[in-house]
């Protein structure tokens, strides 16, 4: 019986050691995206992404990669018919783009390689609606005479060319209700100008003209 048991447990040990090497003989993933974020308008809602595979040739050429994401916020241009399945070269890799729809938000790609599911890799990405990248208002304390100008400089990235931006105050009068973005120095600009009679705090609002949801405010001090 003893002599029986010293030959099972070495086979026991021999057969977990095994299944050990079978669960680390997986091929590792590696996923680059070009940008942590797109925007939801022309020329500027495309991020490339490339996949690398490492390990056998059996594991990593000709490879399915599925990739689950939310496709309402975005899509993926593979290398497959597939929108959410790459297929790796004989080099073990795999390329697309990913595109942003036209809803904002935060996606969350991950990443698995087919028949290893273990192999995954989980990557983010971020859709953004344009942005005010700078709002200033030059001087923001000036005289109440209802004639001392401050001057008002709205950036927006990406470039908003022929769009509008809005803006309201809650003290002064402004020289516009909207002005149009036009380019300056490389930057996209709406100009502005202020002026009160009354003292108080102006707070100036500027909205982008089709993206009301984007929005900034500074405060000026008339005295």
């Amino acid at each position: 019986m003893k002599k029986l048991i010293y030959l099972i447990i070495p086979m026991i040990m021999l057969f977990l050691v095994s299944c050990d090497s079978r669960n680390n003989d997986n091929p590792t993933i590696n996923v680059v995206i070009s940008k942590d974020k797109i925007y939801t308008i022309g020329n500027y809602e495309e991020a490339e992404v490339t996949i690398t595979l490492t390990g056998k040739d059996s594991q990593t050429k000709n490879a399915r990669v599925n990739v689950e994401y939310d496709h309402d916020l975005i899509t993926i241009m593979t290398n497959s018919a597939d929108i959410s399945t790459f297929i790796t070269d004989e080099y073990g890799q795999a390329t697309g783009t990913i595109i942003a729809k036209r809803v904002p938000g935060n996606v969350n790609l991950d990443f698995i390689v087919d028949k290893w599911h273990s192999s995954h890799q989980v990557k983010s990405i971020i859709v953004s609606d344009p942005e005010i990248i700078n709002f200033v208002v030059s001087p923001d304390t000036l005289h109440a005479d209802n004639q001392t100008l401050a001057n008002i400089a709205v950036e927006v990235y990406p470039p908003l060319l022929t769009n509008y931006c809005y803006f309201t105050t809650t003290l002064g009068t402004l020289t516009a209700d909207s002005t149009q973005f036009v380019s300056l120095n490389t930057k996209c600009v709406a100009n502005n100008s202020i002026k009160s009679l009354v003292p108080g705090r102006a707070y100036i609002t500027a909205k982008l003209k089709d993206y009301l949801n984007v929005s900034k405010t500074f405060e000026v001090l008339f005295n």
